[in-house]
């Protein structure tokens, strides 16, 4: 194998590999939001739409509805997909 022919396969691995990652970003990245929207409790008070309380306390210490809120919450913030309403740390909104 000559170096060129080794240097376009490493570059299709590398390719492939980026385009792997940032599939995995939009899964990831939806599957969250989905948690947030079905697990979350709707701000029917709120003038906007898309606003959700997601108190994990409020489905028990151990159940996996709570752990997947946490879980999907401290995602899409190290994401920067998560707005977080000032005044109530527990109602927040995903960023489109």
């Amino acid at each position: 194998m000559n170096n060129g022919h080794a240097l376009k396969s490493l570059d299709e691995h590398a390719e492939r590999l980026m385009e792997s990652i940032r599939m995995a970003l939009v899964i990831a990245d939806e599957a969250t939001r989905s948690d947030i929207e079905s697990l979350g409790q709707p701000d029917r008070q709120a003038s906007q739409k898309g606003w959700y309380f997601i108190d994990p306390h409020e489905y028990g210490r151990d159940s996996y509805d709570a752990m997947a809120l946490v879980r999907a919450a401290k995602y899409l913030t190290l994401r920067d997909r998560l707005e977080t309403d000032p005044t109530d740390p527990q109602r927040v909104r995903v960023k489109v």
